[in-house]
């Protein structure tokens, strides 16, 4: 069975590819496994979701953009500002370790319906056996091009 990706926008069949090779092999990769800084210059956008304790709504993600990881002082941005971002996708792919591809529609301010692919990635916590507790998610989420 071919992954769900390969009918998303070519820019998450990208990340979705490089996410697959640091998974070499495994359910999904660590978090310590991704080279982040590289990840930031090839796809801008990109999102890490860190599951905070009581992960259960969309408050308890911190949303951070990876360009801004180095930044340590960074308290993460406002969830509220994410709140297009559907958190059954978190929560999906948190649950089965798999990524997850959504497309989302929302209204634009100025009346234009709007079409997103969303892709979640899981990212495993350090020392877990087979890394199967997930620490953190990347998220993507692109715009399609009309009648897409």
């Amino acid at each position: 069975m071919a992954p769900t990706w390969l009918d998303a926008a070519p820019e998450i069949q990208g990340l979705c590819e490089v996410w697959d090779q640091f998974r070499a092999g495994r359910t999904m990769p660590r978090r310590a496994d991704i080279d982040l800084v590289g990840l930031a210059e090839a796809f801008s956008g990109v999102l890490l979701a860190e599951l905070l304790p009581d992960g259960e709504q969309a408050a308890n993600y911190r949303y951070l953009p990876i360009d801004a990881l180095d930044d340590r002082g960074h308290a993460g941005l406002d969830p509220a500002l994410f709140q297009h971002i559907p958190v059954r996708g978190c929560h999906a792919a948190s649950a089965t370790g798999a990524p997850y591809l959504e497309r989302h529609s929302l209204l634009s301010g100025d009346g234009v319906l709007l079409d997103y692919d969303i892709v979640f990635l899981p990212l495993a916590a350090a020392g877990g056996s087979e890394g199967f507790v997930v620490e953190a998610l990347l998220i993507l989420a692109l715009e399609l091009p009309p009648g897409a």
